[in-house]
């Protein structure tokens, strides 16, 4: 009735202006309780929301100290492997041949 004002009659009952004024204030009643229910809604979606992309964050934050941590232990595993497998005498060698080499090809091209 609320949309349709100018209804004066209905199921062959005439309808009275309370009547009307009835159905209106209810249309606004049901209007104001279902908009509250939607904004309520929103807001209940939008604390999920925030709550999952924290978790989300932490979880995100969890892995990288992980991963960082599986990095040094890694780094840590090779070199006790590059340690066994050469020992120091031996990987101290390449660098004084490295020098050397170097200080010959200085040598050979001073004198050229």
């Amino acid at each position: 009735m609320y949309h349709l004002p100018l209804l004066e009659r209905l199921d062959l009952l005439s309808i009275s202006d309370e009547a009307k004024t009835h159905a209106e204030a209810t249309f606004i009643k049901k209007r104001m309780y279902y908009n509250m229910k939607i904004k309520t809604m929103q807001r209940q979606c939008n604390n999920i929301i925030k709550v999952v992309r924290h978790a989300q964050q932490t979880k995100e934050g969890r892995l990288y100290d992980l991963l960082e941590m599986t990095e040094k232990y890694l780094k840590e595993i090779n070199r006790e492997i590059d340690e066994i497998n050469y020992p120091k005498f031996l990987m101290v060698k390449p660098a004084i041949s490295k020098l050397t080499n170097e200080s010959a090809q200085n040598a050979k091209g001073s004198e050229e």
